[in-house]
């Protein structure tokens, strides 16, 4: 059985985060597809994996670090009266932004979460359509010889194997040597 690339690993665990409950959208959290928000709903998200970019160290064999780019669009209706689909749509992209910065190394799996950017969409249609797409770049890491999703304890062995910083909580760094 596979398990996929460390790439769609990194999507799937942004899905997860903003899957927890409270449910942020009605409409459910989506992940790389696109397809019209049904009348029924007011809200969802949808979480695209964008493209991935290694950044290659000097060793040969070396783990390979990546910068991958998630985007994450948050799609809102408005309700005539109490709320407008742009602030409904900020409401439900601050929340994300606020899920996905709580741990920026995803329970592990990522080195960093960078925010990259923000953009915003409005569409008259029956009702208006809001839509506010959230930007992040993932740093996280592989093996030289596969693009195949790791375990934590793989991505703890990739570490003490690179002699990489640690950062603890308290501040202080720990040289794996």
């Amino acid at each position: 059985m596979t398990t996929g690339t460390a790439h769609r690993a990194v999507r799937d665990a942004v899905v997860a985060v903003l899957e927890a409950a409270p449910s942020i959208a009605d409409g459910g959290i989506r992940a790389n597809r696109r397809r019209p928000m049904a009348q029924q709903h007011a809200a969802q998200v949808f979480v695209f994996l964008e493209d991935s970019m290694p950044e290659r160290g000097g060793i040969l064999g070396a783990p390979i670090d990546w910068q991958t780019r998630i985007r994450v669009e948050c799609v809102a209706r408005g309700v005539p009266g109490v709320i407008t689909a742009e602030d409904a749509a900020d409401d439900i992209a601050r929340e994300v932004f606020a899920r996905l910065q709580r741990d920026i190394t995803l329970g592990g799996l990522l080195m960093d979460l960078v925010p990259q950017g923000m953009n915003w969409v409005e569409d008259e249609s029956d009702t208006t359509l809001a839509a506010c797409q959230l930007m992040f770049q993932p740093l996280h890491r592989t093996n030289a010889n596969s693009i195949a999703a790791q375990s934590v304890a793989n991505l703890f062995a990739l570490l003490l194997e690179s002699g990489d910083r640690l950062l603890l909580e308290s501040g202080d760094a720990l040289i794996l040597e």
